[in-house]
């Protein structure tokens, strides 16, 4: 897996894929994200920011195990630390 800047990851609009908790996982480059998103981060809704980023679908796999608030952190944390580097 190629590290890319940030902004070519958001100029291309690819998805930024990782594994969480042996899970794989995609989601869209920041400039991408529905601007509920921002506004859930904004008012400190993690669970619900995450959950927007991720999609329904991947909010069902990551929701498959029981879950902690350590859990969403971790999720939320990896997904800035893939932003941040542009993979």
């Amino acid at each position: 897996m190629s590290v890319k800047p940030p902004a070519k990851v958001d100029a291309t609009g690819e998805l930024i894929e990782f594994v969480y908790d042996g899970q794989p996982y995609a989601v869209p480059p920041a400039s991408a994200w529905d601007l509920e998103a921002l506004d859930a981060f904004e008012d400190n809704k993690v669970s619900t920011c995450v959950r927007l980023i991720l999609g329904e679908a991947q909010w069902k796999t990551f929701r498959a195990k029981r879950r902690t608030v350590g859990d969403l952190n971790g999720i939320f944390e990896e997904i800035n630390t893939r932003i941040a580097s542009g993979n």
